[in-house]
């Protein structure tokens, strides 16, 4: 992806970009967005998109205004090009929204339907796009530990960046988690596989295939 930076918690990390398959590097260049201030990712694309992010977005939305069903959101893939985007889905219990945007040509989405077992120990990559459409790449250690403290504490050291609501993801590209946030002690993420399983049960309850 010519042209763009790497970020790193502020600072430019080249490497880590740099040692992704050209393969990642396109994925995540046409899937991951910018949603205001949050980060999605690309779940559905035909005649519209729709982007996958955290129901903080809704709760936000929520602090403005109670009638954002016909609210344009912005949404930034990569370049200078912001499009409208309506919320579309959520579900706070589930911690979930989806927006959808329309005349999107350039997106490319993953192979959703399958998902990590377990949970890898390890490094792993936390990927998002900030307010200018540059993508960030983070390495991330895990310890199968994702819950918030009780004691809050994981609050308190909360690191104020626009990574929440983007994916994360294995080495070799395979989903993890969708990122809820970082602190500087760990990232707090929820599982993909807990993610995806909310949102189809919450599709299909809304079509009527569920009782």
């Amino acid at each position: 992806m010519s042209g763009s930076q790497v970020t790193s918690f502020g600072t430019l990390k080249q490497d880590v970009w740099t040692g992704l398959s050209d393969g990642l590097k396109s994925y995540l260049s046409k899937s991951v967005a910018s949603i205001i201030l949050f980060n999605g990712i690309a779940i559905e694309h035909q005649f519209f998109t729709k982007f996958l992010t955290t129901a903080t977005l809704v709760r936000a939305l929520n602090a403005t205004t109670k009638h954002h069903d016909d609210l344009k959101i912005q949404v930034r893939l990569d370049g200078t090009r912001l499009y409208d985007g309506y919320m579309a889905e959520y579900d706070l219990d589930n911690d979930f929204s989806v927006v959808e945007v329309y005349s999107v040509r350039d997106v490319q989405v993953g192979p959703f339907q399958s998902a990590l077992e377990s949970l890898p120990h390890g490094e792993v990559l936390a990927v998002g796009r900030d307010t200018s459409g540059e993508i960030m790449v983070e390495t991330v250690e895990l310890n199968g530990d994702s819950k918030v403290s009780e004691d809050d504490r994981d609050l308190h050291c909360k690191v104020s960046k626009p990574w929440e609501g983007g994916p994360l993801l294995s080495v070799d590209g395979d989903m993890v988690g969708m990122n809820l946030f970082f602190t500087n002690r760990r990232a707090i993420f929820l599982p993909w596989g807990t993610t995806l399983n909310h949102y189809l049960t919450f599709v299909q309850k809304k079509t009527g295939l569920v009782q």
